[in-house]
């Protein structure tokens, strides 16, 4: 993961010269924990990137590059909040200039809801959490994730289900204040059959009022990869675009969704399947809107 963090560096940070092999560490002391980076870049190419700590009491951290390394870790979630850090679902992050927006689901029982913190000063300091949705208790919510259109509106998605952890359905919420007030969450995959695959991690784009989400769906555990479109900026994604037809039968949780994104009217999408058996990395590029 290392790898992947200083190749995005060296390919989008202009403002800093690296060559292949010159590391720049982001955090390496354990008190901090490694687990599931992210990083978004801020004005002037400035990255900053995201990890949290699994093991004991979890916690998420940032740092961002100033100068030729990167600041102490910035804690992010409080001591008192246990937020989902894994390698599957965890923290998600997204970035608008040097405002930065974090998310993540908090595992506590009596406190079961995605929280959102904010930063409008680059990283340096973030402000209290705050519980972006409404859902009642009984309710189960995971996997969230963040997108931000180019006019600064948030949307904010997770999987719901029941007290059972049944009958899942991909929500939205969403924000016209930069995290001040929230909608009441929505059913994006309203227009599509079966549900979202129950442990697999979604993925919007948001342009103008252009909104694709990315999921893996669930129709009698064919697992195929969706995309669905919204022209009215999230109020109903009913272009419903099935990506694959290898119809992977798998009973158990693959645990891997699509990601995609969209330049103007095309779509771009890749995902994982195994229904060929040793498994295939695919792509597909769309016209969609």
């Amino acid at each position: 993961m290392k790898n992947i963090i200083l190749f995005t560096i060296i390919i989008l940070q202009t403002t800093i010269s690296y060559s292949q092999g010159n590391e720049l560490i982001v955090n390496d002391d354990s008190q901090f924990g490694f687990n599931r980076p992210r990083i978004v870049l801020l004005d002037n190419n400035v990255p900053f990137v995201l990890w949290g700590k699994s093991a004991g009491s979890p916690i998420v951290y940032g740092a961002k590059l100033t100068g030729s390394s990167f600041s102490a870790p910035v804690q992010i979630t409080p001591s008192n909040m246990s937020p989902r850090v894994g390698s599957v679902d965890g923290p998600n992050i997204v970035s608008n200039k040097d405002s930065i927006y974090v998310v993540w689901g908090n595992q506590d029982a009596n406190n079961h809801h995605v929280f959102l913190s904010r930063s409008f000063d680059g990283g340096n300091t973030f402000g209290s959490p705050i519980q972006t949705d409404s859902v009642i208790a009984g309710e189960n919510i995971e996997y969230p994730g963040i997108s931000i259109s180019n006019d600064g509106t948030l949307g904010i998605y997770f999987i719901k289900s029941d007290a059972s952890w049944n009958n899942s359905s991909q929500s939205l919420i969403t924000s016209y204040d930069r995290g001040g007030t929230f909608s009441k969450d929505s059913t994006v995959n309203t227009f599509a059959a079966g549900q979202p695959c129950e442990c697999c991690q979604g993925s919007m784009e948001m342009q103008d009022s252009n909104w694709v989400f990315y999921y893996r769906n669930n129709v009698s555990n064919i697992r195929n990869t969706y995309t669905l479109v919204s022209t009215d900026s999230g109020e109903n994604f009913d272009g419903v675009y099935e990506m694959d037809d290898l119809d992977w039968f798998i009973q158990s949780c693959p645990s891997s969704g699509p990601e995609g994104h969209i330049n103007g009217d095309i779509s771009f999408t890749a995902w994982m399947s195994r229904a060929t058996g040793n498994g295939r990395v695919l792509f597909s590029s769309v016209n969609m809107l």
